[in-house]
């Protein structure tokens, strides 16, 4: 009965035990699954912010480079290459970016692009362009990943539309960053053998993933939890489920990043744990004998007290490691957002810091902590001041604090930090501590100072553009104004701003035309295309200026202030007037002429006078009845006129061209046609043409002569001025080399004064033939003096690409003249400038080729 006793107190210990140690095990692994939930929570909400620092940044070189970009559109090559210096100077300050370019609103990329990569890009298909193209200039679009076509590698794409001041779709601006950006912040994250931490679109799409699987960017391949997650669009959360990648089950936390549509998923593996786990059931199988030991052998007690003793001391010790490596992950978090924390006892004045926070401030661990007073030499003094007030304010109302101090490291080295600070108050209402972060925030503030230094360029293209830029308020008088509008005008800033306005500087009756404009402008908003006579003050010189203006309003929809522009148009008005003075010429030359008059229905003629069919040669019976496609020159041009023609009519409009059209004997003529509905209901059509053949011949030799020297036919200094600024830009856009190239000729004076200027004359044609021979298709070649000529060489592959050409010429020239049965001789003096090596306008490059043209006639023998 005492052994049955005693085997049945064995058995119920033994089962206590393993009862027990069930227990035990249960607990430890629901312990280990509410630690892996707050790890990953707190590691995804970190990684959180790093990347979403990381956006925030890019983010603001975009909105710099579409602010610079909008600034210079009209501002030619040399905003051009303001634009492409800023890209450029903008990606060495953030590494992450790959690429940082500008499309068009056609999705050709334009600016951005290094000269070794291809030209022509266009992205009008890809995601990111669409959705800015039917978007808002409001919001960062974040796309991908994609394989990129010109870098040919995995990025994400941080994209802002561009928009010009009607609020129309213009381009975009976007920043690729390599998907191999985001492994440093998740690499960091340790969460055991097994973890793993992963970006991810809300697309589903793989971004970036810790550890990396083989060709897995773009994927989307997931668990059906996390897809049901991401189709819900929750913000953030926690689950538990089998990678699709590779199997493993985990416990997981998502965040969703900011307001992107992109979201960091942070894992921890069980199986990490179940080694432990694995080691205490045997631990407890162990107990449970020895347990059954001490009931057969009583002597054993003690020993077994010892051992569950121990047990729960091994519990304690793995609970104790668990929260160590929750600890060093949070640790490695806060190094990654360089952010530190601290705490500080307002009644004893003790702190304690993060290892982060001695990061920061460079500081020593090992040494004694640094009271706040003892702080001061490590802050500017302005920052300083502004701090202790803050911390003041904070103990005395418990009023937090957020401030940005610029500081001075222990190894001497200036940054920036983002100082938080809160109370914690008693139940009395006294506040007993002070909590808060520092975080290092010294690369976003050199961001906003090269923000600043881009703005000061942007003010300073503003103040020195071609054109006069200026705002009014509403009673017309100057708000603002650029440097170049004050030169037109003649007054310093102090003169014109809130004193006098653009009418002030205005003839009469431009002044008149301004009046009469103004108060319509106020109330619609915009101008377009005015012209006034504008007097300088200063030099009284006169000029043609054309104005167009839009109006600022403030919230509330009161009109601000306008914006407006004034161009400098009095070459073109100069020649306005001589096309006037064509087209007068042009209309008496009409009025001489017959005029054909034809009525059409259908396009069939059923009545013309006289004077049509002399101009085409038909007789009356030859017209009668039959289709005006008999008088086009083609089937084209026939439809093509109707096609354009009769949609206007029918609205009311009249229409007016000139084409080629055919006689009866084949030859071409130029018609003036104009043509007007008479009948809407049965669509008949009155037309009338009149031959301006001769008229349009005396256009193209006045064209010709307008732009060509009259002596040897070669192209003047006005075709000349038109031709380089294409060129350069032409130049700049293709990556190639432009030379101008200045030549005087040598000894040409005596043969002038012996020879008469008939000879000089023949001299000069045969001097533009031989130069001709010499250039290229695509070279100009332009006299521009008496004896001054000028070679134009375009897409040139390298700086001294002219040498072969002007060496030809120079050696076409040296060679005898035969002219007046006699031999003649002239010399030549060659200056070259080339873009963009020796200047980048043709201003810089006239100057230079002209000065050492005068250096090689100095050295090739007298005039």
């Amino acid at each position: 009965m005492r052994s049955r006793t005693f085997i049945l107190a064995a058995a119920l210990i033994a089962s206590l035990i393993v009862a027990v140690a069930g227990v035990a095990v249960m607990r430890e692994l629901a312990s280990y699954r509410e630690r892996a939930a707050v790890t990953t929570q707190n590691t995804a909400t970190l990684v959180d912010q790093v990347v979403q620092s990381m956006f925030e940044k890019i983010d603001v070189s975009l909105q710099t480079c579409a602010r610079l970009y909008l600034g210079l559109l009209d501002q030619g090559p040399k905003g051009t290459k303001a634009i492409d210096t800023f890209l450029a100077q903008q990606r060495r300050l953030q590494p992450e970016i790959v690429s940082l370019r500008i499309t068009d609103a056609q999705g050709l990329v334009i600016h951005g692009l290094d000269p070794s990569e291809p030209q022509g890009v266009n992205l009008s298909d890809r995601p990111f362009f669409r959705v800015a193209q039917s978007g808002s200039a409001g919001q960062l679009i974040v796309a991908g990943p994609v394989l990129a076509r010109i870098a040919q590698r995995w990025v994400l794409v941080l994209a802002r539309r561009l928009e010009d001041e009607q609020g129309r779709f213009i381009g975009v601006v976007y920043a690729n960053i390599a998907v191999e950006t985001f492994a440093a912040p998740l690499s960091k994250v340790d969460l055991g053998e097994h973890g793993a931490a992963t970006l991810r679109t809300s697309e589903r799409s793989l971004i970036y993933r810790v550890p990396k699987p083989v060709d897995a960017i773009g994927s989307t391949k997931m668990s059906a939890e996390l897809a049901a997650i991401l189709q819900s669009g929750r913000q953030q959360g926690s689950y538990t489920a089998a990678t699709a990648l590779d199997g493993i089950e985990r416990i997981n936390a998502y965040r969703k990043i900011g307001d992107h549509p992109v979201y960091v998923i942070v894992g921890a593996a069980p199986q990490d744990q179940r080694g432990d786990i694995a080691s205490n059931l045997v631990l407890f199988g162990l107990l449970s004998l020895a347990a059954l030991s001490v009931v057969l052998v009583s002597a054993r007690v003690v020993w077994k007290t010892t051992a569950a003793l121990d047990a729960d001391l091994t519990l304690r010790k793995v609970l104790e490691a668990s929260l160590r490596k929750t600890q060093q992950a949070l640790s490695k978090a806060q190094e990654i957002a360089k952010l530190g924390h601290w705490a500080w006892d307002v009644k004893t004045g003790r702190s304690t810091w993060s290892e982060e926070l001695y990061s920061i401030f460079r500081l020593d661990p090992g040494k004694e902590l640094p009271t706040f007073a003892e702080l001061a030499p490590c802050f500017e003094q302005a920052s300083w001041a502004q701090l202790s007030s803050a911390v003041d304010h904070c103990v005395a109302t418990g009023t937090p604090y957020d401030l940005d101090c610029r500081i001075l490291r222990a190894n001497g080295e200036p940054a920036w930090i983002n100082a938080k600070g809160t109370a914690r108050v008693s139940e009395e209402g006294e506040v007993i501590e002070l909590r808060g972060t520092t975080q290092d925030i010294t690369e976003r503030k050199q961001l906003e100072l090269a923000l600043g230094a881009a703005n000061d360029e942007l003010d300073d293209l503003y103040n020195q553009a071609p054109c006069g830029y200026y705002s009014l308020d509403s009673s017309g008088r100057y708000v603002r104004i650029n440097d170049t509008m004050l030169s037109w005008i003649g007054l310093s800033r102090a003169e014109a701003v809130g004193l006098l306005g653009p009418k002030d500087s205005f003839s009469d009756a431009s002044r008149a035309r301004f009046d009469n404009n103004f108060p319509s402008f106020l109330k619609t908003g915009r101008v377009h295309d005015l012209e006034f006579e504008l007097v300088s003050r200063a030099s009284g010189r006169v000029r043609m200026v054309r104005v167009s203006a839009s109006a600022a309003y403030d919230a509330d929809g009161r009109f601000k202030m306008s914006r407006s522009v004034m161009f400098d148009v009095s070459e073109l008005h100069r020649a306005r007037s001589q096309v006037a003075e064509i087209k007068q010429a042009h209309e008496s030359m009409l009025g001489n002429q017959m005029v054909g008059v034809v009525k059409l229905r259908n396009r069939v003629a059923t009545w013309f006078n006289p004077a049509l069919c002399q101009i085409f040669g038909y007789t009356a019976a030859e017209l009668e009845e039959q289709s005006s496609r008999m008088l086009y020159a083609d089937d084209a041009s026939f439809e093509t006129l109707g096609k354009n023609a009769y949609p206007k009519l029918a609205a009311g409009d009249s229409y007016h061209t000139q084409l080629q059209m055919r006689r009866k004997n084949g030859s071409l003529v130029w018609i003036d046609v104009q043509g007007v509905l008479t009948d809407a209901q049965s669509g008949e059509s009155l037309w009338m043409m009149a031959d301006i053949t001769a008229l349009r011949e005396r256009q193209e030799q006045f064209e010709f002569h307008a732009l060509h020297d009259a002596l040897t036919g070669l192209a003047n200094r006005s075709l000349l001025n038109e031709m380089i600024p294409q060129a350069l830009a032409q130049a700049q856009r293709q990556g190639r080399y432009v030379a101008l190239c200045y030549l005087d000729l040598n000894r040409f004076k005596p043969i002038n004064d012996h020879h008469g200027h008939a000879v000089g004359d023949e001299v000069l044609k045969e001097v533009g033939r031989r130069l001709q021979d010499c250039v290229r298709a695509g070279d100009l070649v332009a006299r521009v003096g008496g004896d001054e000529f000028v070679l134009l060489l375009t897409g040139l592959d390298s700086h001294d690409g002219y040498k072969p050409l002007c060496d030809r010429a120079r050696t076409a020239l040296t060679r005898p003249f035969a002219l007046a049965r006699q031999t003649l001789s002239v010399g030549v003096a060659i200056g070259v400038a080339v873009f963009p090596t020796d200047g980048e306008d043709e201003e810089q490059l006239a100057k230079l080729a002209d000065e050492r043209m005068y250096e090689d006639k100095s050295q090739t023998g007298p005039h």
